[in-house]
């Protein structure tokens, strides 16, 4: 892939048939507007020039606004005409601002007999041409888009190349014809006294019958941000074929021009064409007459990529050795321009019925810069250059250069004051493309595609490192609010007044209270510095100048909280906070706590026993408060979830000498997810044992404990209650 720097202009033309509404044209409807997606920019009118209207706009400019480097391009188209049984040549152009002894213009010295923009195309009540990224400059609807049977006249949405859908970063669109042209369209306008309707249809209609739909798109892609393509779709409207037609450019060199000043540029200005790559240059002989340009000056370079294809293109498209010979229409070499996730699809036809169907998109690698976001300062530390790909496809870095020095370093001491050239190389190696042939995938998928786009790519910008201004004013009081972390670094641009280019020349020293953090560098504040206003001092480190102020630290947040999580508890177990959940909380301040239940109780044999809305109310030391909400659901007693004590041994001395060590307390209850169901609980339950004592010998005897457990909200059955025998030993 070759990327041409001094490229400024690329011209396609295609033809196409579309079905349009007729509309009127003329000069009442001339529109203007500017070009500047990437580092083209440049005035266009929708007469079909480029260039021009003559004002204050730039005027092909590379760059720099300032840096103009053309007059005027618009577009010729020629035919021979067949009238009865006479024959014309007729050239059509366009209403350009040039000096020239002749003009297009009609007898009465004011109608002009040229391309003319037509209506509908652009809103009326705005003097700009329709540009994809201002939808202001649209009209309500397309007159082309008329007939589409799902969205008459696309109202709201763009008429681009691509459809609906903008795919250039910029895009306009305009329509001129020619049906103010009628030089032979009247006896009495030429000296052979042709009068040539085109259109048996309609014989209202004049000139050749043509419509132009202009397309002009701008990428801010690396390969394209030096060049602007402009489409030209021209249709013959008339019932009249035109056997032979020609497509041309016409283009009024000015190298050096500003808006309407000239500079007498015009005068020194060379043009080369190249054969082999079919553009033609433009240049200025050295000694740029012009007080604002910036820089050294460029080339411009114009490229016409003709459409339909050309059988003597002077290709060898069939690899023989031999160019246009008679054997070679059978084969075919397509040239287009690669746009960034577009690809092509191609079908092909015999002539006997077969077809082929070929489709491929490749993208390129979109490389960044993550981190040279200038203008930087001389005090600006040194920082290792950061290079990301948007689409984080594979890759790697094979150069950094700053200023055609390979260093990955961004030094700004060593470097200095003005502007500086970085330039990085991404290589993301062999590509994966989306080839489809005959439906079928042969290549990669789309994704695949997009993550290994393959090829080098280089980006280069230009940085500028600034002298800071001495003069320097402070805030007297700076009101710092600290955010979760509790923690802020104070900067300069939070205590300077005005407007710094830079703030990495300049540092803030603050003053810490007595029993408060101190950090160096001095200028971090936390929260034992919520309440207390501290001094600061901003130096300026190249001169040493330097303003005070106060600044007060405050804590303006509300607690964060962390509610616990909506539980569901046995009837048996507490509903105290220790056993349900607590609230977690993060403040850079001291906090109270204040919790408030809303209890549902449906009563001792309800379902659910009891629900329990708790809110916690957090308040911190300067009044922010916060809450939360949980949810607590006590369910009803069940007798298959009751858990009776298991049997247990009791050492003799110790049952002597204590005569509760026996008791339930110390050997067991019947329980519920390990809490007792017994008195003051919220289960519907009565309960009760009996011991029967058996000795075993003196001093030692074993304890059978009958428990009885009954559910209160039942009936009595052979279930209800339950029993179960505890042996204690």
């Amino acid at each position: 892939m070759n990327a041409r720097r001094n490229s400024l202009w690329t011209l396609l033309l295609a033809v196409l048939v579309l079905q349009v509404f007729p509309q009127s044209s003329g000069p009442s409807y001339y529109r203007s507007s500017v070009h500047n997606a990437n580092r083209v920019k440049t005035v266009f009118g929708n007469w079909g020039v480029i260039g021009q209207p003559v004002d204050t706009r730039p005027r092909g400019a590379w760059i720099y606004s300032s840096n103009g480097y053309l007059g005027d391009v618009s577009i010729l188209v020629a035919a021979e005409v067949k009238a009865g049984n006479k024959k014309f040549k007729t050239v059509i152009g366009t209403p350009v601002a040039r000096p020239a002894s002749i003009h297009d213009y009609a007898p009465d010295g004011i109608s002009r007999w040229t391309f003319m923009p037509v209506d509908g195309y652009f809103n009326p009540l705005n003097q700009s041409i329709a540009m994809s990224d201002d939808k202001n400059t649209w009209p309500t609807q397309w007159p082309d888009k008329m007939g589409d049977a799902v969205d008459p006249g696309w109202q709201g949405s763009w008429n681009g190349y691509f459809g609906k859908r903008v795919s250039a970063n910029q895009e306009s669109f305009y329509v001129m014809d020619d049906n103010n042209d009628q030089r032979f369209n009247f006896a009495e306008f030429n000296p052979d006294s042709i009068a040539f309707k085109p259109d048996s249809t309609n014989l209202t209609r004049s000139g050749l019958g043509l419509e132009v739909k202009v397309r002009g798109l701008q990428w801010t892609q690396f390969l394209a941000q030096d060049n602007i393509f402009f489409l030209y779709e021209i249709e013959n409207k008339s019932t009249t074929n035109y056997d032979r037609v020609a497509f041309g450019m016409l283009v009024g060199t000015l190298v050096g021009v500003t808006g309407t000043q000239f500079f007498t540029e015009a005068d020194d200005d060379w043009s080369f064409y190249n054969v082999d790559e079919n553009i033609t240059y433009t240049g200025d002989i050295p000694g740029m007459q012009n007080p604002f340009w910036q820089g050294p000056v460029g080339l411009v370079g114009y490229a016409f990529l003709e459409s339909p294809g050309n059988p003597y293109d002077g290709i060898d498209n069939d690899g023989d050795g031999q160019v246009d010979e008679a054997d070679e229409m059978v084969y075919y070499t397509l040239k287009g321009l690669h746009v960034d996730g577009q690809g092509y699809s191609i079908t092909l036809n015999n002539g006997l019925g077969q077809l082929g169907t070929i489709a491929n998109k490749g993208y390129y690698p979109n490389p960044y810069f993550k981190n040279l976001y200038d203008p930087f300062c001389i005090e600006t530390p040194a920082f290792t250059i950061e290079v990301g790909e948007y689409n984080n496809a594979a890759g790697v870095v094979t150069q950094i250069m700053v200023n055609g020095v390979a260093t990955n370093v961004f030094d700004a001491q060593a470097l200095g004051l003005g502007f500086h050239t970085v330039m990085a190389t991404f290589d993301a190696g062999t590509p994966t493309t989306n080839l489809v042939i005959n439906g079928q995938l042969v290549g990669g998928t789309d994704a695949q595609a997009q993550a290994d786009p393959g090829c080098q790519q280089k980006i280069t910008k230009v940085i500028q490192i600034v002298n800071t201004p001495t003069v320097v004013v402070c805030n007297d009081l700076v009101h710092v609010s600290l955010d979760a972390d509790c923690v802020e670094d104070i900067t300069p641009d939070e205590v300077l007044e005005g407007t710094y280019a830079c703030f990495d020349d300049y540092s803030v020293v603050l003053t810490y209270p007595f029993g408060t953090n101190s950090y160096n560098p001095p200028n971090r504040v936390d929260a034992t510095h919520i309440g207390k206003t501290l001094n600061y001092t901003l130096v300026h480190a190249t001169s040493g100048n330097m303003c005070w102020g106060q600044i007060k630290v405050e804590d303006k947040l509300a607690p964060t909280l962390n509610c616990p999580e909506d539980i569901t508890i046995a009837c048996s177990e507490s509903t105290e906070v220790s056993h349900t959940g607590n609230v977690g909380i993060q403040d850079c301040s001291t906090t109270t706590t204040q919790v408030d239940d809303e209890v549902q109780d449906n009563g001792e044999c309800g379902n659910p026993r009891q629900v329990i809305t708790r809110t916690f109310f957090v308040t911190d030391k300067w009044g922010n408060q916060a809450a939360c909400t949980q949810t607590i659901t006590v369910i009803p007693f069940d007798l298959d979830d009751v858990v009776f004590p298991a049997d247990i041994t009791v050492n003799c001395e110790t049952a002597y000498l204590n005569d509760a060590a026996t008791e339930p307390s110390n050997t067991g209850q019947p329980s519920i997810n390990g809490a007792p169901i017994g008195n003051g609980t919220l289960c519907s339950a009565s309960i009760g044992y009996t011991d029967v004592v058996l000795n075993i010998c003196n001093g030692s005897y074993e304890i059978y404990r009958t428990w009885l457990v009954a559910n209160t909200c039942l009936a009595p059955s052979a279930t209800n209650p339950v029993s179960y025998v505890q042996r204690i030993r």
